[in-house]
């Protein structure tokens, strides 16, 4: 008997742990999906702080990181994975409805943890544009101008040129 239960115990062992990982699913399920919207939240604000510095930065001409807008766009396509999960699972008795929601919630959980372990590593050093990058800019003036033909002191310059 010792040795027949030397053979089965890790056998069991083995088997056990995937089975109680998918029981988890269906037991937990709620526990998931608090701590799926709870992640969620955490991402959403670090989402409009890195919209924020983005802006901040294209206004005052000020180097935007290459793998800002990647992330920004990881974040927006975590957020639609988020929203079109259902959270209603209907009676207490449908166990399939609450083990896809929550193994989905779960690796839901694990891409947010991803984004958000990405944007530890966007380091902004808010340097300027190179003059040769940046937008060329209408002179800010107090008044607006239709034609764009800020300095008419140069036309008469300029007609002389051509002709």
């Amino acid at each position: 008997m010792d040795i027949l239960s030397a053979f089965i115990t890790p056998i069991v062992e083995i088997v056990f742990v995937p089975v109680k990982k998918q029981l988890g699913y269906v037991f937990s399920w709620r526990k998931y999906a608090r701590d799926m919207h709870a992640k969620m939240r955490e991402l959403d604000a670090a989402r409009v702080s890195i919209e924020e510095h983005m802006n901040q930065n294209r206004r005052n001409y000020l180097h935007v990181p290459t793998q800002v807008t990647g992330w920004l766009q990881e974040a927006e396509n975590v957020k639609a994975s988020v929203e079109n999960l259902p959270i209603d699972v209907g009676s207490c008795f449908n166990l399939k409805s609450r083990h896809n929601l929550g193994r989905n919630a779960s690796k839901i959980i694990k891409e947010i943890d991803t984004v958000l372990r990405e944007h530890s590593l966007i380091t902004w050093t808010d340097h300027p544009i190179p003059l040769g990058k940046v937008d060329s800019m209408k002179a800010s003036t107090s008044t607006t101008s239709s034609d764009y033909n800020d300095f008419q002191s140069r036309v008469y310059c300029l007609l002389y040129i051509i002709f």
